[in-house]
């Protein structure tokens, strides 16, 4: 899958982890559509027979996003997040900004990073919106895209 993509996609995401690998790149790992309950055989069944029994899933696709160079990210709750309607941005849930309100903060977070010739020019706003987060993420390129597979997740026990 390509950025371009991604950027067309109104599937929901669900954010599986981000974090720097430890060699300065960034990487997000985020499932595309969710997962979703398959039915359960309850026919004929007790209620208590009937809660005992897991929830199996669907399998889901998963990408990784990797920023080779960024410059910092941050993770939001969504529900606690402002929209600004002054940002000007492509894409749905993943969006690329051409004006943010992180753009604009990019000389308080750096370290005289504003008077670099050309690299704040070059600095990108991408934002991944999943269920229960919201991922900016300011870069220097876009992201490459790897695609994980369909992966499965394990009930959770109570």
């Amino acid at each position: 899958m390509k950025l371009e993509d991604l950027l067309k996609s109104e599937a929901l995401l669900q954010l599986g982890s981000i974090g720097d690998d430890g060699s300065g790149r960034l990487r997000a790992v985020i499932c595309v559509g969710g997962h979703r309950a398959l039915p359960r055989d309850i026919m004929g069944k007790h209620v208590d027979e009937i809660a005992k029994m897991p929830i199996k899933y669907t399998t889901a696709p998963y990408l990784e996003l990797i920023w080779e160079r960024y410059f910092t990210f941050m993770v939001r709750d969504e529900g606690a997040a402002a929209f600004r309607k002054e940002e000007e941005f492509v894409g749905h849930c993943v969006r690329v900004f051409e004006k943010s309100w992180f753009l604009s903060v990019v000389p308080e977070l750096s370290n005289g990073l504003h008077e670099i010739p050309g690299v704040r020019e070059g600095m990108k706003h991408f934002g991944i919106y999943a269920l229960d987060h919201i991922v900016d993420v300011l870069a220097y390129e876009a992201p490459l895209i790897r695609d994980l597979g369909h992966r499965s997740v394990e009930p959770q026990k109570a």
